[in-house]
């Protein structure tokens, strides 16, 4: 049962805080109604629901309530006056209303509070759900218009921006270039092999721009860490090393052929949730993204260099591979292997995340 964050318009505008439906979480509940033989009809976090008891509630009682998530079932659990909960007295929320929210749904509900309505703020706010960040639309707002700047990066530049904000990090717009740049593989694969070299002040400004954007992420603990690598090959001479020094033979004589980053991203409860890697190898870009529950793999979406005839090929062998470890114990369930774009694949999976609206609340 995924996290659900019940918001509107009102509310947001309001400035009011919106009520999660997560493990954990604390909620106000009113009931409304008994419908009979421990039926009640009640308002959960500002929706209306069904709900079932064995306990006996009065219509018009409020109290708090602590969400219990098992089985994809939701409980709430009263708490007392001094912050003790009541684990035997259960209330069962039946038929939950959830509906999936559709993207032209989500745009009405940017345009009722006044919001840009593009997928540059569909991606602001997938990441603040991603994030567990409050709703802040004045933030987001700055986000948006100078995510909008970097063009057809804006998505990334959204991406990058509300994660910097969650650490508090601060950057020059040349800075977040740089590592957009980085993320996505532009600056390796866009560029020919004489370029770097023909631009040695470029080349190493934009590297510790870099630098000093990844060292500032991973010294924050929570949510997002980035892991550069590079791939080298070797031109050593070995017929001129035999014959000449020690000296020589210690000498590096590399060149780079290929780079990425691995960026995973850790929850509340330290437990690894998302893992991408990026490689760019000879001039090709190559994605993989790694989703986990409770520690085990749940599935994976790959995009490869390979032509789109042969991605077929690509999936077939991943399964079985993926079904050899299903069947040796390593992972938990059959994995799903998938092919994505590579939009959905080369940044912070903020994709992944859905809204729904409950009680036509969002």
């Amino acid at each position: 049962m995924q996290n659900i964050s019940v918001y509107s318009a009102q509310t947001a505008q309001a400035g009011l805080k919106e009520q999660k439906i997560a493990e954990g979480s604390l909620v106000n509940v009113r009931i409304v109604s008994s419908n009979g033989e421990g039926k009640y009809t009640g308002i959960v976090a500002g929706a209306r629901v069904n709900l079932k008891s064995d306990s006996v509630f009065q219509n018009g009682e409020v109290f708090k309530a602590k969400i219990s998530i098992k089985d994809n079932t939701i409980f709430l659990k009263p708490v007392h006056n001094n912050n003790s909960v009541e684990n035997n007295q259960k209330i069962l929320l039946d038929n939950f209303p959830l509906k999936l929210v559709e993207n032209h749904e989500l745009l009405n509900f940017f345009s009722r509070l006044g919001l840009p309505t593009d997928n540059t703020m569909v991606t602001i706010f997938q990441m603040m759900k991603q994030l567990k960040m409050k709703m802040d639309i004045p933030l987001f707002m700055k986000i948006h218009n100078l995510s909008v700047k970097f063009g057809k990066r804006q998505k990334s530049a959204s991406e990058i921006l509300m994660i910097l904000q969650k650490k508090g990090i601060e950057i020059s717009n040349e800075s977040l270039l740089d590592f957009i740049e980085f993320i996505n593989g532009d600056d390796f694969v866009d560029k020919n092999e004489n370029y770097a070299e023909n631009n040695a002040e470029w080349q190493k400004n934009r590297e510790e721009n870099q630098k000093r954007v990844v060292k500032s992420l991973n010294e924050r603990y929570g949510g997002w860490f980035v892991f550069p690598f590079c791939i080298v090959e070797n031109l050593y001479d070995v017929e001129r090393i035999e014959k000449n020094t020690l000296e020589d033979k210690n000498k590096k004589n590399e060149r780079k052929i290929g780079e990425g980053n691995i960026r995973v991203f850790v929850n509340d409860s330290e437990k690894l949730e998302i893992l991408n890697l990026s490689c760019f190898y000879k001039n090709t870009k190559n994605f993989v993204s790694f989703l986990y529950e409770n520690g085990f793999i749940k599935s994976l979406r790959v995009n490869f260099y390979k032509k789109l005839d042969k991605k077929e090929d690509v999936i077939l062998y991943l399964t079985s591979q993926l079904e050899k470890l299903y069947l040796l114990g390593k992972t938990k369930n059959k994995i799903e292997v998938q092919w994505a774009d590579e939009e959905e694949l080369s940044g912070f999976s903020c994709d992944n995340e859905k809204f729904y609206s409950i009680d036509k609340k969002i």
